[in-house]
């Protein structure tokens, strides 16, 4: 950014059209103007403060969390500084957020408008001195917010709230609130795109839009479904396994199984009871059953996390873990897509399904979804840490 200083300069023309020196008042001999010799015009108080200097910046930036900040106060000038500012943008004459006032030389990153996600952010920081003189801004090298996309063994990844991805039926324009959804764009780049599901018999209605928090979101009451378009599609083969969903359940207590999502023969997780509820199929011998935790689930927004490492299953909600156990029937091992029939594996690709368990065994999933991972590996615990926050930020948990 620019900035232009304007100085006034004075300067007389005498009868013979000679000019007096800029500036100058040096009161000569001889001189009857009756001035002091006072040197040059005094121009009063500092037009621009000091610049802090030596910005870093620590953390990463999420949703509502900037990179934090530390810098270096200036050293005085006509004033004392007196506090800082801080905005953030893109460009900084076009695409910047409010300047925002900080005390002292720490800023702790948190902002108050949701930041653009995918874009290159900027940081700028100014000081402001006791006579309210501002000075230059200094920036900071740009830097991405975080995003479920860096990382690894990422398959699917279904957020709600893109309107560039949440469509109507035919993958027509974007759904609107109360319309219904007939699409959903993969997030993750692996293609794994969900249309309303088609048994060959009939056709189920997707979602309709809803929110969460103020948020738009999916809401699958009603006995709603979609599915991934190919039978292959998010085909786990690994002995890990990471599924995270934000929703909103409108009841928990039902005996029946509400399914959030089921790739039948290979692994489905629902809610039962104020419980959660997990299966898995392996090529160990055994049988394809449920494993349940002893809590979890409630009604309105949350965010829960189901981990399974080959032998056992983790549940957490809100970013606290819950429980964890060996997964029923001896079901430990790669998750396979198949099952096992008189004492032999067969293979059997199904689609995955959001929202119930299709092929007359659909029971309605009673709740709004706001966004659905899932991974065919564990996260590390910091990377765990900043998927959790980063949801949880986003919607408001």
């Amino acid at each position: 950014m620019l900035t232009l200083l304007m100085f006034l300069s004075l300067a007389c023309t005498d009868e013979s059209g000679q000019d007096s020196a800029v500036g100058d008042d040096t009161n000569a001999a001889g001189d009857d103007t009756e001035t002091d010799d006072t040197g040059l015009i005094d121009t009063g108080d500092c037009l621009i403060a000091n610049p802090p200097s030596d910005l870093s910046l620590s953390g990463e930036a999420l949703f509502f969390r900037a990179q934090s900040a530390t810098w270096t106060e200036p050293t005085q000038g006509c004033a004392d500084t007196e506090r800082y500012e801080v905005a953030l943008g893109h460009l900084m004459e076009t695409d910047i957020l409010d300047w925002s006032p900080v005390t002292g030389t720490v800023w702790d990153g948190v902002v108050t408008s949701e930041l653009p996600e995918g874009k290159q952010i900027t940081m700028y920081l100014r000081a402001i001195d006791a006579q309210d003189n501002i000075s230059e801004p200094i920036a900071s090298t740009d830097y991405k917010l975080w995003s479920p996309s860096s990382l690894g063994g990422l398959v699917s990844w279904y957020d709600w709230s893109d309107s560039n991805k949440t469509l109507t039926s035919g993958c027509g324009g974007a759904a609107a609130s109360g319309q219904m959804i007939g699409c959903m764009r993969d997030k993750s780049g692996n293609a794994n795109d969900l249309i309303q599901y088609n048994d060959g018999v009939a056709t189920v209605d997707g979602p309709k839009v809803g929110s969460i928090n103020g948020r738009p979101a999916a809401d699958f009451s009603g006995n709603r479904l979609l599915f991934a378009q190919h039978n292959d599609s998010v085909a786990i083969t690994t002995s890990n396994l990471t599924i995270l969903c934000v929703d909103a359940p409108t009841r928990v207590e039902q005996s029946s199984i509400e399914y959030v999502v089921n790739k039948e023969g290979a692994y489905e997780l629902a809610y039962r009871q104020a419980k959660f509820q997990a299966a898995v199929e392996t090529a160990a011998s055994g049988a394809w059953d449920w494993g349940t935790t002893d809590s979890g689930t409630s009604a309105g927004p949350q965010m829960n996390a189901f981990l399974y490492d080959g032998s056992t299953w983790t549940f957490r909600r809100n970013g606290s873990e819950l429980g964890s156990m060996t997964p029923a029937g001896n079901q430990t091992g790669a998750v396979n897509e198949g099952y096992f029939n008189a004492g032999s594996f067969q293979t059997n690709e199904t689609p995955l399904v959001i929202g119930g368990r299709p092929s007359g065994n659909t029971i309605s999933y009673e709740a709004v979804q706001g966004e659905l991972l899932i991974l065919e590996q564990n996260p590390s615990d910091a990377e765990l840490a900043l998927l959790e926050d980063y949801l949880m930020q986003k919607w408001g948990l």
